[in-house]
């Protein structure tokens, strides 16, 4: 068993996980820049999927002569690296998305990308969880392009605009959602509702809100959600819409109405307007590309409510030696 983790750096407001929020804009203008000379790759009309690491290892379809795109933060991620390995070894050509230079998965990569300004301060990955997403998404757009799609609006607003806005959504979301965390002090349960390309920020949101305050969160699709699971709610809940203008607005509308009238408390994050008990806005952008401007309130609201449960939320649970030794069973030393 590797040696416990060293006493935290910081004890209180502000935390890394706080530094880390703040630099998500120049982590992501550094990242457009890094992904700028993309191999040219044949990839017309080839199919796509995103899949876990060991769902690619053990169920998935193989990759032979297409290419797999790899992500690992630490860039020694075993469930990461093995498929990738395993992808290469059947022909695939393998891109690697990573926040350290000269680790294995830079072995078993054709190109890797050394992405971001720098590593993770936190264990709870804010700032390197974008870059990432921007990496992807640079991809994305490549293949868009070559499988004949345009895709104009977006791609403008990618490199354009969308650096700023990241800009203004640091700037102008903390101090709303500070006080909706305030307000969520007694929450029991939470549960993060998105559609479309929102689901992935659902998830993640519920994500930092189990490893910074260990509350019970859910990250789940909203028509899912009204169809049954909205029987959880009571007033001890708490139900988070991330919402941007686009066509499941109405549906929004009508659980945001549903769990007002049973009690919960709700909070939208979107670009328009909404009758909820807090409202945590992001500046307009195409739906494809809010994903990146919702997360940041969400990243505050959950910082905020490990601040006021007096966690630290840089070492996720791991200050508590049942759990560091828990760690080692799921990810042995050299694993992740």
């Amino acid at each position: 068993m590797s040696a416990p983790l060293t006493p935290p750096e910081r004890k209180s407001h502000p935390f890394y996980t706080y530094d880390m929020i703040k630099e998500i804009p120049a982590g992501f203008s550094t990242t457009l820049q890094q992904m700028k000379n993309l191999p040219i790759l044949n990839l017309a009309k080839a199919p796509w999927s995103a899949v876990q690491g060991l769902e690619l290892t053990h169920y998935a379809s193989s990759a032979e002569k297409g290419m797999v795109v790899g992500v690992s933060h630490s860039g020694i991620t075993k469930a990461t690296v093995n498929p990738l390995q395993r992808a290469k070894q059947g022909g695939a050509f393998v891109i690697a998305l990573t926040h350290f230079p000269d680790r294995p998965i830079s072995k078993v990569a054709d190109r890797t990308y050394v992405i971001g300004n720098g590593p993770d301060k936190s264990r709870c990955h804010t700032k390197t969880y974008v870059d990432s997403a921007a990496a992807v998404m640079r991809i994305a757009l490549e293949y868009a392009r070559s499988y004949g799609s345009a895709l104009t609006a977006i791609q403008r607003e990618f490199d354009g605009d969308l650096p700023d806005k990241l800009a203004l959504t640091v700037r102008d979301s903390e101090q709303p959602a500070r006080k909706a965390a305030q307000e969520l002090s007694s929450i029991k349960k939470m549960f993060f509702v998105g559609a479309g390309p929102n689901l992935v920020t659902a998830r993640e949101a519920a994500l930092k809100v189990k490893e910074t305050s260990y509350l019970a969160a859910e990250g789940i699709e909203l028509e899912e959600f009204q169809h049954g699971a909205w029987s959880a709610l009571d007033r001890e809940t708490a139900v988070i819409a991330i919402a941007p203008e686009g066509p499941a607005r109405e549906r929004t509308e009508s659980l945001i109405g549903a769990s007002r009238k049973i009690g919960a408390k709700t909070i939208v994050v979107s670009d328009g307007s909404f009758e909820a008990d807090h409202v945590l806005r992001f500046p307009s952008t195409p739906e494809y590309l809010s994903p990146f401007l919702g997360i940041i309130p969400l990243y505050f609201l959950s910082y905020f409510l490990a601040v006021g449960k007096g966690n630290n939320p840089d070492y996720l649970r791991y200050l508590d030696p049942t759990y560091w030794a828990a760690r080692q069973i799921v990810f042995p030393p050299g694993t992740h």
